[in-house]
């Protein structure tokens, strides 16, 4: 939330970050339920995959993280549910649909 992915810098530091993530969860994909346990990264993925914000090189990196963190964790999707992403995951995917996309 400190970083502005408006800025140059500020937008490459949260690829850095996302690549760090993405490769801690390659290693060690039993991290990812402590990470959703631990971070509100979870709650950063969905706002950063919302259809209100453009599309950008780092929302295209947090759709895969996104889904390496839900994909494989039953206890990652139980906790999507219980605080409603899958309400957002849904909308966001009827605005891709509506486009005309084909997933």
């Amino acid at each position: 939330s400190r970083l502005d992915v408006e800025k140059e810098d500020d937008s490459e530091g949260i690829n850095k970050i996302l690549n760090v993530l993405e490769n801690i969860l390659e290693i060690k994909p039993d991290t990812a339920q402590y990470i959703v346990d631990n971070t509100k990264i979870l709650v950063w993925l969905i706002k950063k995959l919302s259809p209100k914000t453009p599309f950008d090189d780092n929302k295209l990196y947090a759709s895969e993280i996104f889904s390496i963190l839900i994909q494989y964790n039953k206890e990652n999707q139980f906790t999507l549910g219980k605080m409603g992403g899958i309400d957002h995951v849904l909308t966001t995917l009827a605005v891709w649909l509506n486009k005309g996309i084909k997933l």
